[in-house]
């Protein structure tokens, strides 16, 4: 049951997005429970779909894993890995502007609400079925308990991650990025050791919930009078391992980066159970190190980079 619902979902989101998704190989990954995606990229229509003034020069995705021990749920937790992400955008100019065929748009939120509300009926006549049926009960209650365990324990992994916007317009050269080079989540035990947390046993009724992030060089750079632009350059390779060096990490001084914000940090959360006296969150943060910078020229690119979406909206508004 699970499979074919993460199958369906996975195949219908990530092909919409994605270049390269092999859905045999995807399909095999879901059943066999280690799903992974490797060397994609992102579909050039991506921003259109959200109305975005700007255009993807570049991408590139290295690895997006999935580890599901399916015959295990209930004593393993759920890994998700993305790593080497890379993506190069720049602004769109006025002549490149387009905006979409609401009458289309309505029409496709009309199916959308229709099936909503088919959804709903279905929904509800599952729950009529449920109450007449002491066997559903117990099915209900025990994937309740299967979907408990894996949000508790859902481990979540991020590493190397760049992403870019170049201006080399004359009148407004710069770029500016979001670098990233690692991110954790994991749930822990009350000494904050990584732990597999089972709450649907009775004896953990009253447990809280641990969860730990460990983020690790999340840096934003902005270059007024930028001089190197990706967007130009016409090797995939060399833009990879340009954007790649670019990254911020604790064993090398990256040069000829402006950075606005870079921040290490460790963030603690416990979610007390529902009988609990007390705040349901609690969470405490560890900045280890966070360095802020902003330098005159890089407000007025700000200011000019939000007169161009200022721009753009008003011309979206006028075309709906």
């Amino acid at each position: 049951m699970f499979e074919a619902l993460l199958e369906k979902i996975l195949q219908s989101k990530l092909g919409r997005y994605l270049n390269g998704l092999d859905e045999k190989n995807l399909k095999v990954g879901v059943w066999s429970g280690n799903v992974i995606i490797e060397n994609v990229s992102l579909k050039p229509t991506v921003f259109e779909l959200f109305h975005f003034p700007i255009k993807l020069i570049y991408s590139y995705i290295g690895k997006i894993s999935l580890k599901i021990p399916w015959k295990s749920l209930s004593s393993s937790p759920v890994e998700v890995l993305i790593e080497n992400v890379y993506a190069v955008v720049s602004p769109k100019s006025e002549e490149e502007w387009s905006f979409t065929d609401y009458n289309k748009f309505n029409q496709r939120l009309e199916l959308l609400d229709q099936y909503a509300g088919e959804i709903m009926e279905k929904f509800l006549l599952r729950e009529k079925l449920l109450e007449n049926k002491a066997d559903d009960k117990k099915e209900s209650s025990y994937m309740d308990k299967v979907a408990l365990k894996v949000l508790d324990n859902l481990q979540i992994t991020i590493k190397s991650i760049h992403v870019r916007m170049e201006n080399p317009m004359k009148d407004c050269r710069f770029s500016f990025g979001v670098t990233l080079d690692y991110l954790s989540i994991h749930a822990t035990n009350q000494t904050w050791e990584k732990a597999f947390i089972d709450r649907s046993d009775p004896k953990n009724a009253g447990l809280p919930n641990h969860k730990i992030l460990i983020l690790n060089n999340l840096a934003i750079y902005w270059n007024s009078e930028e001089t190197k632009y990706f967007c130009d350059e016409k090797n995939k390779n060399d833009i990879q391992m340009g954007l790649m060096d670019l990254i911020k990490i604790d064993q090398k001084e990256v040069m000829g980066l402006d950075y606005l914000i870079n921040i290490k940090a460790q963030l603690k959360s416990i979610q007390n159970a529902k009988n609990k006296f007390g705040p349901e969150f609690w969470f405490s943060l560890n900045m280890e190190k966070i360095d802020g910078f902003f330098k005159k020229n890089q407000i007025i690119d700000m200011i000019k980079l939000s007169s161009f979406a200022n721009k753009f909206k008003n011309a979206f508004d006028e075309n709906k």
